[in-house]
């Protein structure tokens, strides 16, 4: 006895729909309340995926890829807004969860700045601080700090 194919429902209100793919038999059916709302009708049709089997996997490859960029773009967005927000708080809180719990590691010196790496107890993320000079400020002899 055939099994019944899967049955995909897709629903539009205000959008497109650009593509639906099932890699097995499937019965799709699209419902656009759009379309409705005017006098349209429900369309349903049966889709067997060996029909267009190789334009499937290139469209599938088109759309991970474009998933990946997508992800990838709003990671970068997050991280620009996480730092933004650490920056301009002053630090003291973790970047990624808001804990107050940093370990601090020792700074190390560079050429015109000081990094800190720093790690997070809470959420166990790490990241560093970088301190740049900015400014000299010029000081009295006896306010000369010894330097040797």
């Amino acid at each position: 006895m055939p099994s019944e194919p899967i049955e995909i429902v897709v629903t539009v209100e205000g959008g497109v729909v650009g593509s639906v793919f099932s890699t097995i038999p499937a019965r799709i059916t699209l419902v656009d309340f759009d379309l409705i709302d005017q006098g349209g009708d429900i369309e349903t049709w049966d889709f067997d995926a060996a029909d267009v089997e190789g334009d499937i996997a290139e469209t599938l490859a088109t759309a991970q890829a474009a998933v990946r960029e997508a992800r990838q773009a709003a990671e970068e967005i997050a991280q620009t807004e996480r730092k933004s927000k650490y920056l301009s708080k002053g630090g003291g809180q973790c970047p990624y969860c808001g804990s107050n719990d940093l370990k601090p590691a020792g700074i190390e010196a560079g050429a015109g700045q000081l990094t800190q790496p720093m790690q997070c107890a809470g959420c166990g993320r790490g990241w560093s601080n970088v301190y740049k000079l900015a400014e000299l400020t010029e000081v009295g002899q006896e306010e000369s700090p010894d330097v040797e």
